[in-house]
């Protein structure tokens, strides 16, 4: 719930599912926007475009926890990431950098590690550091 008790406004969203999450960000903001909420406005992320030798390298599997392993493709058009879960959902990363990448929700970011080579060894996401798998 958001209550703003100056203006005698608020808002409670409340949904039925596993993924609820995934509509009330867009909830939210179109009620900031009916009323006015200059706080709460979205955000415009801009894709860092990379070429797509430098999107593939990422592509691989990752070990989030024992016996979860995470996958990273390069989408169809090669403009961004899907990173998938068994069990989840599929999010889309967009890049921020060369190795940073943010959820086109705008809430979690993704990182890749390099070895001294220059060879992508692990991701990174919410403090986590999850090691690439050897193909």
């Amino acid at each position: 719930p958001i209550c703003l008790p100056n203006r005698g406004q608020g808002v409670v969203i409340m949904t039925n599912g596993d993924n609820g999450q995934a509509i009330t960000s867009a909830v939210l903001l179109a009620v900031a926007a009916e009323y006015g909420w200059t706080w709460r406005q979205p955000r415009t992320l801009t894709p860092v475009p990379l070429p797509a030798e430098a999107m593939a390298v990422f592509a691989g599997q990752y070990d989030a926890m024992p016996g979860l392993i995470v996958t990273v493709t390069v989408s169809p058009d090669g403009g961004a990431l899907m990173v998938s879960v068994p069990g989840d959902r599929t999010l889309e990363f967009i890049p921020q950098g060369e190795d940073a990448f943010i959820d086109t929700d705008g809430r979690q970011r993704l990182g890749f590690e390099r070895d001294a080579s220059g060879a992508v060894v692990a991701a990174t996401a919410n403090g986590q550091r999850f090691p690439r798998r050897q193909p």
